[in-house]
């Protein structure tokens, strides 16, 4: 499976001196994911431009990414592979403190937010971002697979503030993404001559 970086997947099978059919299952774990992201615009807010926005959530235009340590939540929303509509969103707890449910108050732009400080940031990829961020974020629900470290759910509200101005962009998010089928891997396999590691810790998740 291959994200050509955001959006839709392309998915693939090759087999070579293989007595192994095509129809086998695809290795990779299979997420299926649902929510809502909506928004609104103060006048003034240089990211919403003064207008509410809603997005559906689904596996077909939504990507979560998760962070070793569960500290950050990052997600990309596509109609189409590098649409102007295309969006991004990032929550970081401070300090790299695992996210939990609480508030977050004087946060800075996500990934250069400062010691002691969480991180924010949402904008689209048509150049309607932030380089400086405050504002705050309160998490009411937040998880992460235990096995693959996917984020599995979030429900936020969030404050931005673009570039340190007084309008600002208040947005809510909620999502779940729950497994669907295939593996479920708690590690990797480490070949010796590669890592320079000659043990093969695989661990398979058979609940």
């Amino acid at each position: 499976m291959q994200h050509c970086g955001i959006g839709p997947a392309l998915h693939g099978k090759l087999r070579y001196n293989s007595n192994v059919t095509l129809d086998t299952p695809p290795l990779d774990p299979v997420f299926a994911t649902a929510g809502l992201l909506t928004y609104t615009s103060d006048p003034g807010d240089f990211v919403g431009q003064g207008a509410p926005g809603s997005y559906q959530l689904n596996s077909t235009t939504f990507t979560t990414y998760g962070m070793p340590g569960y500290n950050t939540i990052s997600t990309r929303w596509a109609p189409a592979p590098f649409d102007a509509a295309v969006w991004l969103f990032d929550m970081a707890a401070p300090d790299g403190a695992p996210l939990a449910a609480g508030t977050y108050t004087d946060v800075q732009a996500y990934p250069n937010e400062e010691p002691g400080h969480a991180g924010l940031a949402f904008g689209f990829f048509d150049g309607h971002g932030c380089s400086a961020i405050s504002g705050d974020f309160t998490i009411d629900t937040v998880a992460f697979d235990r096995v693959e470290g996917k984020p599995a759910a979030l429900q936020a509200h969030f404050d931005q503030h673009c570039e340190l101005a007084e309008p600002a962009l208040h947005g809510d998010i909620d999502f779940t993404t729950e497994f669907q089928n295939g593996p479920l891997v708690a590690d990797v396999v480490m070949r010796d001559g590669y890592d320079g590691v000659a043990t093969w810790p695989l661990e398979w998740d058979c609940n």
